[in-house]
């Protein structure tokens, strides 16, 4: 990942009693050069060949017409992922419809037996349909439905930091596999894409620590409440903070960002950094327990 004035932004700080001053300084300088365009760290991979046969949640795969028009589907949309599922089952499961999800309409026929009563003759066959929806529509699932066919790979060339990772770790916070990256205070869960999904691992960690500030801002721990546009600028500068710590310099892609946060807000950069230090700081606490 392109790092903008490395040098100048990281180098120059001593990591061990970090200077957010001059961090959060040495941003506000670098912000004017960064883009106004900003796109996310992640490319979500295709099947290199056919789209997968589709599968219910339980994994049997779906037969006859419906197999036709999931596949058909899955083939139009791009769906990386065979499963399936109704609104209730995801719920079931964890899982919550995502902004805009297009389902599926599919159907079934079914004998009637002596069993279900009523006045309809036993033996009478009659149709039954309900929604389905891909799992690249849900977020929030358990991880196994977010995990790719060996086919289909990453592009992240980086192996994983494990300083980071011990400390992700050692929050417990919750995360789950999805096919973009955000917090759901309903449930308490960061949902992160694959790390191979990712263009390197600064970019996979920056991304999630931009929403582990998020989750140390819930009511139950900080409890800290700013409009939205505050709110992404905090996330962005205590992701800059906490990649600091371990020598990572901004990214071009956080600047920009930041820019086009800031650019929403009344509220400047220097006076928000108080509360992203407070969350990293919140954070790094549970380094000793």
């Amino acid at each position: 990942m392109k790092e903008v004035g490395a040098s100048e932004i990281v180098s120059t700080i001593e990591l061990t009693q970090l200077d957010y001053s001059a961090l959060t300084q040495q941003i506000s300088l670098a912000l004017p050069t960064a883009a106004l365009a900003w796109e996310p760290a992640w490319h979500e991979p295709h099947p290199e060949d056919d789209i997968l046969s589709p599968l219910r949640w339980n994994d049997q795969p779906y037969q006859g017409i419906n197999m036709l028009r999931l596949w058909a589907a899955a083939t139009q949309e791009q769906y990386p992922y065979p499963h399936w599922m109704t609104h209730q089952r995801a719920v079931c499961l964890g899982g919550e419809l995502k902004d805009q999800a297009q389902g599926v309409r599919i159907s079934y026929v079914q004998t009637r037996s002596a069993t279900m009563g009523g006045d309809y003759a036993e033996g009478l066959a009659f149709y039954r349909s309900y929604t389905v929806y891909n799992v690249a529509d849900l977020a929030g699932l358990p991880a196994r439905y977010y995990e790719l066919p060996k086919k289909v790979g990453g592009s992240n060339p980086d192996a994983r930091h494990d300083t980071l990772e011990a400390f992700f770790v050692a929050t417990k916070v919750e995360i789950v596999r999805g096919n973009e990256a955000m917090y759901l205070a309903e449930s308490d869960q960061v949902v992160l894409p694959a790390f191979e999904w990712f263009e390197s691992a600064a970019a996979y960690y920056a991304t999630a620590a931009h929403e582990l500030i998020h989750w140390s801002r819930h009511p139950r721990r900080l409890n800290q409440r700013v409009g939205d546009a505050e709110e992404e600028v905090i996330a962005e500068l205590g992701a800059c903070f906490l990649l600091a710590t371990v020598g990572l310099a901004p990214s071009a892609r956080q600047l920009s960002y930041l820019r086009h946060w800031l650019a929403a807000s009344e509220t400047p950069l220097e006076s928000l950094a108080g509360a992203a230090v407070e969350s990293v700081s919140y954070l790094q606490t549970f380094e000793c327990r």
